[in-house]
């Protein structure tokens, strides 16, 4: 133990110190570098051309500064390739420097090739017009200062003509979306309105409060009050049924990882942002407490994990009340499911193919946005089919929507079990310890063949490229590790093993508040959480030999620890341990922020990139920048959030029980019963 401790500590001692040879690495060329966009365009005017360029620097071995820059971006786990480059640049300028130069030519190198994915506007006819110009005024920079060649292309570039096309950029769907957000915006209204005529004249008028919250006989007044913003308010805020009372920790669960989820997207974005100090996120990638960033991915285990406790509780709770067949109640809850999912995400992946792009402009713009536009029209039905954790991953539209796929899957499989565990009791076990060793062969098997470690890397490299291996040696941890579905077998029936535990704690009303050996597995269940963050550090300092069985294996533990000791907790918690936590967790001002958060969550990307790419200069991050971010993304997701779900959600769940016979309504229950824990 104490041997254990020493070590923790020399970790921790280690990593709290830079490990980077500054004095060589303010030698090397800055890895951004952009001209002042506001002054370009405000000085030349209509004549004013800004372009963005990719940089490869030419390998040279005699060069001892190139040399420094091929063993440093050796290390692709904490840091960037820093023989890749970016550049904004004035052509403007470039001209003028180039035009006082009476010998050009030893500046000039190789133009690249490369293929984009994306559409730039007119992107040809700028290379054509403007390659040459901006590959030896990058050279004049490298050469003369570092002693170094580039080879350039250009992406893209700004000028009146762009300027003009932008303007003139509103389609078809533009249009339509408008009407459609015109259409809803009255519907609401006329809605509201018409649900405030019916207090006056017909429902309690004496008591505005029992109208909203009673419902309605008529269908007619049923459907043409679905969008009242009031009624649908005392829907959202409604009290929790008793026998649901003990799940309100799901609420501050929810709430804490959407907000993990945002800090962790936070990251991403500022790596794949052209800022001013990249050495502070590769020199925050070897700091033993950066892990519960840099590591954070982990945190939306939780929500596999808590999916699948309250399908297994709520399934059966309301399984043993419908009278239909068993299968017939398993069609029913997935296509509920489905059709609860899609309205809000068809929603925003409207609004990301068509308003975000006129919402900003700038040299990182178009970068950063245009695949929203370009991919949410390309491959809608990929999200529609909920597939895209699989199909056309390195087009996807709205990169965290992998998350509902993954998740509506897992609830087929999911619920399917339940069946069978509905049907055949004594086989619980035996399926649930199918399923998992089914999980635990399929991560074993990925991490030894890919050559993986145990955790799904995301070094700045693959944050700078979106994700999208670029180089023959990059490893695809996005596509192969962390989102296809069966890659989170393990979290999710973990959950349903948890969910059915509880169920039966509740059936033999088994106190756990008395049991010691109980209380200190759960204490020893807070340390372990802290440690399974913590232990990404490992595998980010260090190279293991692989491929391993014993990588395989912690990879197994680690993948497989978190809702084990999520299910320890949350039972632990329903029964009092943790002194004032219960209380505290199950605050009821977490109820409303964690009935909004899948709409937070939906429109949180939109919201962040509004934040972090309108801008037209370069910024300097760090911890506390990063921070403000999230409490500003966080803020606006939930605010947003809150609407979406008053003038969308609701009245979407609403109409589907005014539309359903009388047989579905133990799984509209069940549905309504999860969203409502939820």
């Amino acid at each position: 133990m104490i041997a254990l401790i020493i070590f923790a500590l020399q970790i921790f001692i280690a990593s709290s110190s830079s490990a980077i040879n500054t004095s060589m690495y303010y030698q090397m060329p800055n890895m951004y570098k952009y001209d002042d966009y506001n002054e370009c365009l405000g000085i030349f005017n209509d004549d004013a051309v800004y372009c963005i360029a990719n940089v490869k620097i030419q390998h040279n071995s005699s060069s001892e500064l190139n040399n420094f820059i091929v063993e440093y971006s050796s290390n692709h786990k904490q840091h960037y390739r820093h023989d890749k480059l970016k550049r904004g640049l004035c052509v403007n300028y470039c001209l003028k420097l180039i035009g006082n130069l009476s010998d050009i030519t030893q500046y000039h190198t190789r133009i690249l090739n490369n293929s984009y994915g994306l559409s730039f506007f007119n992107a040809e006819m700028y290379r054509e017009k403007y390659d040459e110009v901006v590959n030896t005024c990058i050279n004049i920079e490298l050469i003369d200062k570092f002693g170094l060649k580039g080879f350039t292309e250009v992406q893209n570039c700004i000028d009146n003509e762009y300027q003009n096309y932008r303007n003139n950029a509103i389609d078809y769907l533009d249009k339509i979306v408008a009407i459609l957000l015109a259409v809803i915006l009255f519907t609401i209204i006329s809605s509201s309105l018409f649900d405030r005529y019916l207090r006056n004249t017909i429902h309690f008028n004496d008591n505005s409060k029992l109208h909203y919250q009673s419902s309605l006989q008529s269908k007619s007044h049923q459907i043409l009050t679905l969008f009242s913003i009031r009624r649908n308010w005392y829907i959202l805020s409604c009290d929790s049924k008793a026998e649901f009372h003990d799940l309100k920790i799901f609420q501050w669960i929810r709430t804490f990882t959407f907000w993990c989820v945002i800090l962790g997207h936070v990251l991403p974005m500022s790596i794949a942002f052209p800022i001013l100090n990249p050495i502070y996120i590769e020199d925050f990638y070897s700091k033993l407490t950066s892990m519960f960033v840099v590591n954070g991915n982990i945190f939306v285990q939780s929500f596999f994990f808590m999916s699948g406790f309250l399908s297994a509780y709520l399934f059966m709770l309301y399984r043993e009340k419908d009278k239909c067949s068993n299968w017939i109640f398993f069609v029913k809850a997935i296509i509920f499911r489905y059709l609860r999912l899609i309205p809000l995400l068809l929603f925003m992946m409207l609004l990301h193919a068509t308003w975000l792009y006129h919402m900003g402009d700038g040299p990182f713009w178009d970068e950063n946005v245009l695949d929203d536009r370009e991919f949410c029209r390309k491959n809608w039905w990929i999200n529609l089919i909920l597939l895209s954790n699989y199909i056309g991953i390195d087009q996807i539209c709205m990169l965290h929507g992998w998350y509902l796929s993954a998740d509506f899957w897992l609830s087929v499989l999911g619920y399917a079990c339940l069946i069978l565990i509905y049907k055949y009791p004594s086989l619980k076990n035996w399926i649930i310890s199918s399923v998992l060793g089914l999980s635990i062969f399929l991560t074993g098997y990925v991490v030894y063949v890919n050559k993986f470690e145990p955790i799904s890397i995301v070094s700045p490299e693959a944050f700078r490229n979106h994700l999208i291996p670029v180089e023959p040696d990059d490893l695809d941890y996005f596509r192969l590790y962390y989102a296809p579905t069966h890659m989170n077998l393990g979290s999710y029936f973990v959950g349903i093993f948890g969910g059915l535990w509880y169920r039966d704690i509740r059936a033999t009303k088994v106190d756990y508040r008395r049991r010691f050996y109980f209380r200190f597995i759960w204490y020893c269940c807070l340390l372990l959480g802290f440690v399974l963050v913590l232990s990404g550090y490992l595998f980010y300092q260090y190279n293991f030999e692989k491929p391993s069985i014993w990588v395989s294996l912690a990879a197994i533990i680690i993948r497989h620890s978190w809702g084990v000791i999520l299910a320890f907790g949350i039972i632990g918690v329903i029964y009092h341990h943790g002194w004032f936590t219960r209380n505290l967790l199950s605050y009821k001002g977490f109820k409303i922020l964690g009935r909004i958060s899948y709409a937070g969550f939906i429109c949180h990307v939109f919201i962040l990139k509004l934040l972090m790419m309108r801008t037209h200069q370069m910024m300097e991050i760090s911890m506390q920048n990063m921070f403000t971010i999230t409490i500003a993304c966080f803020v606006l997701s939930n605010f947003i959030g809150f609407f979406l779900t008053l003038c969308i959600e609701i009245p979407i769940s609403s109409l589907l029980k005014v539309l359903t016979l009388k047989r579905t309504e133990s799984v509209e229950k069940f549905n309504d019963s999860n969203d409502e824990i939820k």
